[in-house]
């Protein structure tokens, strides 16, 4: 939800509010949030939640642990040829 403005007063400004979210490759991911901030910027990974939900399904847990991202594997798979 949203602060109040005694909240923000409080507790600052969410240092959140003017980012971007992008989609990335899991390699360049890894790589930008291993180094965790460069030039000014910062670079998390943060699942989806529906990715979350699958993890969680598969898994029977309630939550994924702080810090933790659901990773998924499939041995043998093959994606269709786009061209």
């Amino acid at each position: 939800g949203k602060l109040t403005k005694e909240e923000e007063e409080e507790l600052g400004t969410n240092p959140w509010k003017s980012a971007r979210i992008t989609s990335a490759p899991l390699d360049l991911a890894v790589s930008l949030a291993s180094k965790g901030k460069i030039a000014g910027a910062y670079f998390r990974l943060a699942p989806s939640e529906a990715d979350i939900e699958d993890a969680l399904a598969l898994d029977g847990s309630d939550d994924l642990p702080e810090g933790k991202v659901p990773l998924f594997y499939f041995e043998d798979m093959k994606v269709p040829s786009t061209v």
